[in-house]
């Protein structure tokens, strides 16, 4: 069986969050609360989705939507700002690779980041694939629909850290979609599990999921059984 899977790169592979919290850090001088004009004082928490970005929240840090209007515009301003970012998983990405050839699965790589100074996102987020271990990335640069581009793809999973993109897969198409939730985060996992999404903590434990999924095939009813026993195990 040879299984076509997606993963998301931002809060999957790439540490974006760290990135994004250094520019906050240089452009306010460490006192965002300090730093904005006085009529500039609304949350940021929609402005990300209106540009269809997904929304940056590092910990300790509480943007208005002047400031992160100011943040995303300093990162497009930055040159091959997308090849930079530090990994999260250092050598996942060789992993990845090494089981796609094992088992002959199809990678795919997909994104909704914005362009930068440099080259394009495309190619900025080759280059760090293959920087991180992975071959001949196939990276999809696209704005719409998880679940319309799971379904337009044929994909078997999609890895993800944001749970409205599993959400969408899990909706609009039969791809089987995993959420990956670093930090305790009760009410999104709450929220996964009552969609029936698989939960896990890292890519490395979402490999470990599956290589179970592999093995197992077409087992009638296999897709619950494995992700209620990594619920159970991982938290």
């Amino acid at each position: 069986m040879s299984l076509r899977i997606a993963f998301d790169i931002d809060g999957v592979f790439a540490d974006l969050e760290s990135a994004y919290g250094k520019v906050v850090r240089t452009l306010f001088s460490e006192t965002p609360a300090d730093s904005e004009p006085p009529d500039a004082a609304e949350p940021a928490d929609d402005l990300a989705a209106s540009d269809d970005i997904e929304p940056v929240h590092p910990p300790g840090l509480t943007l208005s939507r002047w400031q992160e209007s100011e943040v995303w515009r300093e990162i497009e301003e930055t040159e091959n700002f997308w090849a930079s970012l530090p990994p999260l998983e250092p050598g996942i990405l060789k992993r990845v690779q090494d089981l796609a050839e094992r088992h002959r699965w199809e990678i795919f790589f997909v994104t909704q980041r914005p362009d930068t100074a440099g080259e394009t996102v495309q190619r900025q987020t080759q280059r760090w694939l293959i920087e991180q271990g992975f071959d001949l990335p196939s990276v999809v640069v696209m704005s719409s629909s998880r679940g319309r581009l799971a379904e337009a793809m044929r994909l078997d999973y999609l890895i993800d850290d944001s749970p409205l993109h599993c959400a969408d897969a899990a909706s609009e198409s039969d791809t089987k979609p995993v959420l990956v939730v670093r930090h305790d985060d009760p009410q999104r996992r709450r929220g996964a599990r009552e969609m029936g999404i698989a939960i896990v903590p890292t890519v490395a434990a979402a490999l470990d999921l599956l290589e179970q999924a592999q093995e197992m095939g077409d087992q009638p009813g296999f897709w619950k059984r494995l992700t209620d026993s990594f619920r159970g195990s991982r938290g």
